[in-house]
């Protein structure tokens, strides 16, 4: 069956995680950027490396998809330049409401089957949508604090279309609103916001130890709501 057909099957039920239910699996590239910019709140499509589907009663529920970090900065900033090559941003996470609570917990941790070892994994949870990243606490990742702030542009709206600052650079030779409004006099702008951001080590247990003694941020308590005090 094509990947794409599960798009269009009828949903089954499963209110908690029932395992037996379920695989995880990887997908095409095609199959993850249609769920990611069909159902994922950023509607867009990142840097796809890998992309593992969660399916229930083999009908697909969701997907993770990691991805190379924007920049190479943001590579070796994690754990030096010895270290760039290991790391692999968690860049989209969705799974649909009908698949139950725990789900995507499950399927972060069923994903770390298919990553070859070492890696060095970031993810982020933006301010901007006020997320704290609870589904990154719920499996034991680092939390590193915020992201530095930047006077970029996160994204630009042009003819109905979103795209990223690093784009305009790509094709203009820079990211200065200025000039991109002399070439899109329209273009919307929407400010970077910080985001909190999450550590996570797979390898061997010495690789592991090795890989966060080489980490370059600070391990902080988790965030939490004040509500949560």
């Amino acid at each position: 069956m094509d990947q794409l057909s599960l798009f269009t099957l009828p949903t089954p039920t499963m209110e908690r995680l029932d395992p037996s239910r379920c695989e995880a699996r990887p997908i095409n590239y095609e199959t993850a950027a249609n769920m990611v910019e069909t159902y994922h709140y950023a509607h867009r499509v990142p840097s796809i490396v890998v992309s593992i589907g969660m399916y229930v009663d083999d009908v697909l529920a969701g997907c993770i998809t990691y991805g190379m970090p924007a920049a190479v900065k943001g590579r070796w900033a994690v754990c030096g330049k010895q270290n760039q090559d290991s790391v692999l941003e968690l860049n989209r996470l969705f799974v649909h409401e009908w698949a139950g609570r725990n789900s995507e917990s499950w399927l972060i941790g069923q994903s770390f089957k298919e990553l070859e070892r070492p890696r060095v994994l970031i993810s982020f949870a933006d301010t901007g949508q006020n997320h704290l990243g609870g589904i990154y606490q719920a499996t034991n990742w680092l939390y590193t604090g915020l992201s530095d702030p930047t006077g970029n542009f996160s994204r630009i709206e042009v003819n109905g279309r979103e795209r990223t600052s690093k784009s305009f650079y790509d094709e203009l030779g820079t990211q200065a609103k200025e000039v991109i409004l002399k070439h899109y006099p329209d273009a919307i702008f929407h400010a970077y916001t910080r985001k909190h951001r999450y550590v996570y080590f797979l390898g061997s247990k010495k690789q592991r130890k090795e890989l966060r003694a080489a980490l370059r941020w600070p391990v902080l308590p988790y965030p939490k709501r004040d509500s949560d005090d």
